[in-house]
Order: structure tokens, then sequence, then C-alpha cells
């Protein structure tokens, strides 16, 4: 052990050295070899965190930060007691009591605010319990607020001002036709304007911002599974700035060469700093942060940061509730008056948290024996897979030899014997991987796609369907016929496929599309002849992997109702059910869940512990240092 001091200036000297990452480094290209084929996508090394504070804590949540232009104050969305919309509250960039600027109606909710270039007003989304919602333009003090237009809830509401602050700049918006490309919304004239530039009509296009020099438009192509893309900025050619699949939760500029973005690393989100000349990122050292908002004449940072604990719940489909009440869902229209204190009042059986720990369990398989459960965990401070027996705590064990990625549930065997999933090999590149559960044997199969996002068993043996992602971005759904001793053939492929699973009740597999919401059925051999509409606007793209079908038909689906943060209902052509609220006041991961073979047991991961901040910090003076490439994958 070092002394003090010594260790004290080291320390000095490390966080000076972590502040360095995220200013513009040397932009001299290397010099490389032939090039390789694009990577899977790899984020930097975790560093140490710099020096921060977190200048709100109210219970609760605090999103959406946005700052004044001299970094004096900060603007954010936030739940307040005894609702469950958010309103806009502002306060000055320091630990101090905010103020209220809006106050939405009782079934509403004020999210998203935006800064004006000129810090006069600040612009917001105002949602309410239907399919609509309104864009508000107000000024900086609260007064004067005005509708300058409509909304789509089903589409992304992240929107930015444009530098001459005339006009907002909106996300893809659905139409019969398929996705619209960026939109502008003029102030003065109230007219939408959609940018023309190379694009398919299954990309969504979110988070869009003009560069500080006000040449280039950057945005998030398809988010939760895509990367960040640039445009001029009055349309034109797209091209990509990061390769393979990131989950893109948040960026901002930070100066016309860089900008900083939240991206997920295993089960939790982290800052990087991506340099657009180059494509190099480096780790910013804050985690569970996203949603960063950039000062850059006061060179301020700040971020929401989250500290979420996952369990495991098993469910009662018919009478079970989550610790915290439940029941018969709240399906109140606008206007309606909500009993808030009877729902809370209703009976049920109380959830059983299963395998619990302090770390975040998510991502729960259970196997059609209805004995065994895989899922992913940070329990053992990386996140990795485990295998138990329920029922029996001792059984639970770390499958090691696979790293299994954040985003798709592992998927068993129709005998129970073995799981499949997608996971990443130590370079970072992804791969299926196929693991006996008995033995935790883990064995790489030799799938001949680049990068594959989802693998299934079929009834059939020598059958598997593989998600993948392309290199333009799409994503498609690939039927293999199985060998052993050779090269997998392709046998049939449906694009635009986002996720899937296998009804073999009714020898068919149920399938969201990566273009928009809806679920869509196909038969087992993908034949084009068998594609159709089970329902047409759910699951939403945002809840894409948020639903199961059990060996009755029914397909589950969980969102959210009014007074209702975790709300079971039964959608498509299986049989219908009423509503449920299975969890009055807890959030489920998003991540995914899964239904015994009985059909009336949900395995959901939910909060047990939740909350956000908002972080600030001050950003360095520029210096001339040396950029650092990753070599450390994450998902």
């Amino acid at each position: 052990w070092f002394p003090g001091l010594v260790a004290a200036a080291l320390a000095a000297i490390l966080a000076a050295l972590l502040w360095a990452l995220l200013l513009p480094g040397d932009t001299t290209p290397q010099e490389v070899a032939e090039p390789e084929p694009a990577p899977a996508p790899t984020l930097p090394a975790a560093t140490q965190a710099p020096s921060y504070t977190l200048i709100t804590s109210a219970p609760g949540f605090e999103l959406s930060p946005t700052l004044s232009p001299d970094a004096s104050m900060v603007a954010y969305a936030a739940s307040l007691s005894g609702r469950r919309g958010t309103a806009i509250l502002v306060q000055t960039t320091g630990p101090s009591t905010p103020r209220q600027l809006t106050r939405p109606g009782i079934t509403e909710a004020d999210r998203n605010p935006e800064w004006s270039p000129d810090g006069r007003q600040i612009a917001f989304i105002r949602a309410g319990p239907d399919e609509r919602c309104r864009i508000v333009v107000m000024a900086a003090s609260g007064a004067g607020a005005r509708s300058v237009g409509d909304c789509e809830r089903s589409a992304s509401q992240v929107f930015a001002w444009t530098p001459d602050g005339h006009g907002l700049l909106f996300a893809s918006a659905r139409t019969p036709e398929g996705n619209t490309g960026i939109r502008r919304l003029d102030l003065d004239s109230g007219r939408w304007e959609v940018l023309e530039y190379t694009r398919s009509p299954s990309d969504i296009d979110t988070l869009p911002r003009v560069s500080p020099d006000g040449e280039w438009i950057v945005f998030a192509r398809n988010a939760q599974l895509g990367g960040l893309w640039r445009i001029p900025v009055d349309g034109g050619v797209a091209e990509p700035l990061t390769s393979g699949s990131l989950e893109i939760r948040g960026w901002d500029w930070l100066d016309a060469g860089n900008v900083v973005f939240a991206g997920r690393a295993g089960a939790r989100g982290r800052l990087y700093r991506l340099e657009l000349a180059t494509g190099v990122m480096t780790d910013v050292g804050i985690e569970d942060a996203h949603s960063p908002a950039v000062s850059r004449t006061a060179r301020k940072l700040a971020f929401v940061q989250r500290h979420p604990q996952f369990g495991i719940y098993a469910i009662d489909r018919a009478g079970g509730v989550v610790p915290g009440g439940g029941g018969p869902a709240d399906v109140s229209t606008l206007g309606e008056t909500v009993d808030r204190g009877a729902s809370a009042e209703i009976p049920g059986r109380p959830a059983e948290q299963v395998f619990a720990s302090s770390g975040r369990d998510m991502l729960p398989s259970i196997a059609p024996d209805g004995r065994q459960l895989v899922f992913a965990s940070d329990r053992s401070g990386s996140y990795r897979l485990w295998w138990g027996e329920l029922g029996s705590p001792g059984s639970l064990r770390l499958i090691e030899g696979v790293d299994p990625q954040a985003r798709r549930l592992p998927e068993w065997s129709p005998d129970s014997r073995k799981v499949m999933l997608v996971g990443l090999d130590p370079s970072g590149q992804p791969g299926v991987y196929e693991v006996v559960a008995a033995s935790g044997q883990v064995v790489q199969l030799p799938v001949p796609v680049d990068e594959p996002t989802q693998a299934l068993y079929l009834p059939d043996p020598g059958r598997v369907l593989v998600g993948t992602r392309e290199a333009d971005g799409t994503r498609d759904l690939v039927l293999f016929e199985r060998n052993e001793t050779a090269d997998w053939r392709e046998l049939a492929r449906l694009p635009d496929v986002a996720h899937t699973r296998v009804d073999a009740t009714r020898e068919r597999i149920l399938f969201t599309r990566q273009s928009g919401d809806g679920l869509w059925q196909a038969g087992l051999d993908l034949a084009p002849a068998s594609v159709g509409v089970v329902e047409p606007s759910l699951p939403t793209r945002a809840r894409q992997r948020m639903w199961d079908v059990d060996r009755e038909g029914r397909i589950a689906y969980i969102d959210q109702g009014p007074y209702c943060r975790t709300r079971l209902s039964y959608i498509g052509d299986g049989p219908l059910e009423a509503p449920r609220c299975l969890g009055l006041g807890r959030l489920p991961s998003a991540s995914g869940f899964s239904i015994d073979p009985s059909g009336e047991v949900l395995y959901l991961p939910m909060a047990v512990r939740d909350g956000a901040d908002i972080g600030f910090l001050s950003l360095p003076e520029p210096l001339a240092v040396q950029e650092r490439r990753a070599t450390h994958p994450h998902n």
C-alpha cells in the first residue's frame, strides 16, 4: 500500500488523465494493416470515474436533463408524489430546491424538456393517455406555454432545437407507407418538413441534433440495436459513424468533432466519447448513466444516473401481485377520476422473488419441464449466465465460458436439456452458444452469420432460427439446417424481424418488426405466403420484447396503464382476458420475460429498488492527448 499522500497524488493524476478522455485527441490517422471485416461493437474498457455531483436527490425519478446555455440552470422531467406522470422542474446546477414549471393534468405527463439556443425558451412534450401528444413551448420562467404542434406517442418524442431557434428536429414518424425520415417543425409557420436522405423504409432514425458548425445532423439509427449516423444538414447521403450494434441511450455534442453518448455495457449503461474523424471510442468513467446533455459554452455536462436493482418474480397470472399491491388494471380515459386508494387495497397472492440477490437479475428463461431457470445477473460482479432448479436455492450455479448479451433471453430446447443464446467471445465478437444444462458444458455453434442477435430451437431438432443484423443495419430472421459436421445451410429468410418466439402448439412463429408496432406470424418454414398480421398495433416498438406465448396460445403482453407501472394484457388471436395490474409502483425490465409450461406463472424481472438522479460535472479545457483504442469488449 502507498502512503496516503502518494495515493492522493496518483489519484489526482489519474483523474486528470480521465478528464482528457473527453477531449479531442490526436486526429492523425494511424497506419493499419489490410482492413478486416466490420467488427462487432466493442465498447472501451471501464475507467475510474471523474469527479461529479448529484444535484438532485428526491425520491423517484429525475430524467431528461437540459442545460441553459450558460449552464447556470438545469431543467428536467421529474416524478411527483401522488401522481404517476412527470412534470418539468428547473433549478440551479448545484444541490438546491427545484421549482415546478409545468402542471400537467391528472392523466398527462410532461417530458423531454429542451432549452432553446438563446436560453429564453424551453420546449417539451405533453403526453396524454391516448396515442396523441402535444409539443409545447414556454418561456424559461414557465410563463406563456403554447402548443406548437402535435406528435405521436408511438414515435420517439426526443427532439432538438435547430441552431437558429426557429425550428425543432424530430425523429422518424410511422406512416402507412413505412417510416419517414427525420422531420423539421418550423415554429413560425407550424409546417413539418421531412428531410430527404438515403434510408430504408424500415429504418427508424431518432435523437437528431445539428452539429455546432451547422454542417451535419447526427442521429441514432435503430437505437435499440443500431448506432450513430450522420447526414448533411439539408439531407443527402447517410453514413455510419459507429460499427456493429450499439444500444444508444442518449447523446450530445462535445464540439464539432466529438460526441458523448450513453451505451449499454452488460447490464449497465455508461458514458463514452466518440471521435467522429477516427471512430475511436473512450470510456468516460461514469456507470449507470444515460441521457447526457452538454453546455459547450460553459463546458459542463449533465446526465441521468440510475441505480436499479432488478429481481426475478414468479407471478401467478390470475391473481399474483408483486409487493406493493395490484389488482384489476385501471383503463380509464382522459378526464375520468381514479380511485388509487381502492386499487391499492385489492388483494392478491404475493409473488415470489426467485434466487434473490443484491444484483441485477434479468433475462429469465424457464425450461419446458417447468423446473429449471436460466437467467443473466451481475451478482458475481460481472454480467454472467446462471442456472438453477426452482425450489432449490442451493442448486444455483454460474455457467462459465459464455458472456451473455444483455438483450435477448436464452432459449431452451424442447426436451429441456440444452440452452441456446447469443454471447460474446473474448475478442468481443458475437456468436451463438449452446449450453448443456446438466453439466454446464458450453459450445460455440458454427452459425454462418457475422452478427447474430437471437437463436431459437424449433420442434424439428435439425432446424434452428437465427436473428441477424446485416451490414446495412437491417435485421433478418434466418432458418438454418443444422449440421454437426458441415456448414449450416440457409433454408429461408424473413426481412425486418426484431424479436421472435416459437408457438409450437400452432406450428408457427410470432415476431415483431424493426420498422414499427404490431405482431406478425409465419409458418415454421418461413414461407412468404404464411406471413400475416396477428395484432396491428401491439406490441409497440418500444416494448418489442415484452411479450411471450404459452402452450394454450395466449399471447401475454406487459405494458403500463394509468397508475399501474406493470400491467398484464393478452393480445392477438389467442384467448383474451381483462388486463391486470401486477405492480402499482414497480417498473419491469424491458428486456423480456417468460411463461412456464402451464401458462399460469410469469417469470418477470421487476425493480426491487429504483430511482434516478441528475449528475453534473465540469469538462476540462482542451488538451493535446493521445487517444487509445478500445481493447476490452462489452455488450
